[in-house]
């Protein structure tokens, strides 16, 4: 007997209770600030993204400074153009420190149906499809607002760096800060889909997080090495590569757009290395990079859609 039934029908002689039935992005909102779930992995996410911006910006200001002392005491002057080269440490820091998103996502389904939580939520809404519609939707503004928070402390490194440094000119300019800030955004509001997609397929908190993370730390790196035997541009196809490529290919793309002196064959390998220094070895353009990234976020959601549908909840 559903919920319903029992609501309509309930046993004789029972007290009348009345039950507030909060809406589900409600109740979504309920079970995400009443778990640690969502600090314990914002505070790692903020430290790694200041972290790793700071440091790097700052790594490239020393090594800028050695090469100029060098050349000096050689006798030679050594003119270091004023390029954007803290964008790649922008987008080097969100990429990275995306993965906490990607678990969150991730145990935000899986969490829920090994505990059988998820149980009561399909019982008491009006069917499986409004409460995962309203799971996905939730977990999307989540994404977003994490993706604001990491942008915003990345930021805050490379501009730290830079100040400490000496060497604010390696700063990005406003127009291409508002894209990278805008692609690391989208890129982490879709990886933390993805986590949702991939914690409601597999259903087990373990599993999934082992699957996340290995796969994004370990397994493709490794099928990277694979594919770009086939062709430099396939590994843009994959998974970590393509949601990455968002974020780094704008970075590159702006530093290499910036040397226009330099004979084509030389700007072609400049180009690659300045992709495969932003993390973006073997990418596309940042939109192309996007839209292959979506077809992977609707597989594995449509992919946890479909079994979360079927899943046996008694």
């Amino acid at each position: 007997m559903t919920y319903y039934q029992q609501q309509a029908y309930p046993p004789a002689g029972a007290p009348k209770v009345k039950l507030f039935a909060p809406t589900l992005p409600k109740a979504e909102l309920r079970k995400f600030t009443t778990t640690s779930v969502w600090w314990g992995l914002l505070i790692p996410t903020v430290l790694l993204a200041l972290g790793w911006s700071w440091i790097a910006t700052s790594f490239v200001s020393f090594i800028t400074d050695q090469v100029v002392e060098g050349t000096r005491s050689l006798g030679v002057s050594a003119n270091i153009p004023d390029l954007p080269f803290a964008s790649f440490a922008l987008a080097r820091a969100i990429n990275i420190s995306t993965i906490f998103p990607i678990v969150l996502g991730g145990l935000a389904m899986a969490n829920e149906v090994q505990r059988r939580t998820m149980t009561t939520s399909y019982l008491t809404a009006p069917s499986r499809v409004s409460v995962l519609t309203a799971k996905f939707g939730f977990y999307a503004v989540v994404g977003a607002a994490y993706g604001v928070v990491i942008v915003g402390i990345s930021s805050l490194g490379i501009w730290l760096g830079s100040v400490t440094g000496g060497h604010t000119q390696f700063l990005p300019s406003a127009g291409v800060w508002l894209g990278i800030a805008g692609a690391g955004i989208l890129s982490t509001m879709l990886w933390t889909l993805l986590g949702v997609g991939v914690g409601a397929l597999l259903g087990n908190v373990i599993a999934t997080t082992l699957v996340l993370l290995l796969y994004t730390l370990l397994a493709e790196n490794l099928l990277n090495l694979a594919v770009v035997r086939i062709g430099d541009h396939v590994p843009g196809f994959l998974i970590n590569q393509s949601g990455s490529g968002i974020v780094s290919s704008i970075a590159a793309d702006d530093l290499t757009a910036r040397i226009t002196d330099l004979p084509p064959r030389l700007s072609e390998g400049m180009t690659e290395v300045m992709r495969f220094a932003a993390g973006a070895g073997g990418t596309y353009s940042w939109w192309i990079e996007a839209i292959i990234f979506l077809v992977w976020t609707l597989i594995f959601a449509g992919l946890g859609w479909f079994v979360a549908q079927r899943r046996d909840v008694s």
